[in-house]
């Protein structure tokens, strides 16, 4: 806020400070704002990031994605296996955010499950699964597209036609 330059470790730990903190003071917001965006311009995304107030979440269109995070040793080729709950597989490259730090990210919508396993790329060992699922009911709230689809998911997936035919 008060335009000092921050070194990365001190940047990053800031923003998951402020990310993951419960309330935020609007000076705290603002300076939430500030380095958020400096993340996002720089390509910088991390899972933390689901925790921002829902205004920030929409400002940075973050609200339908979802991260998958491996924190491990540096300099690895890694790979995510990610199987949706459509039938679909994909295999991505993860980012090395940090050294050590990998991330991949994924868009979501309500009712979707996303199954995942972490391979080395070289060898295909397994180094991690999980599972990542879109159920949050305020996500089909937001007047967004992302909204309006989720909404519509939701009514057909709950046979209720009319709020389909609203949506």
């Amino acid at each position: 806020v008060r335009g000092e330059k921050l070194n990365e470790s001190c940047f990053t730990a800031l923003l998951k400070y402020l990310c993951k903190k419960e309330e935020l003071s609007e000076a705290e917001k603002k300076a939430l704002s500030l380095v958020l965006s400096d993340a996002i311009r720089r390509g910088l995304y991390f899972g933390f990031y689901r925790s921002i107030p829902s205004d920030l979440m929409i400002r940075y269109q973050l609200y339908d994605k979802y991260f998958v995070t491996y924190e491990g040793d540096e300099g690895k080729r890694l790979m995510i296996r990610a199987n949706m709950s459509s039938g679909k597989t994909d295999c991505l490259d993860m980012v090395e955010m940090y050294p050590g730090i990998y991330v991949v990210q994924f868009i979501l919508f309500f009712g979707d499950t996303l199954s995942y396993e972490i391979i080395l790329k070289d060898n295909e060992d397994c180094l991690m699964k999980g599972e990542l699922s879109c159920t949050d009911e305020n996500s089909m709230d937001r007047e967004s597209r992302y909204g309006l689809l989720n909404r519509m998911k939701s009514s057909f997936v709950y046979f209720e036609e009319k709020e389909l035919i609203k949506a």
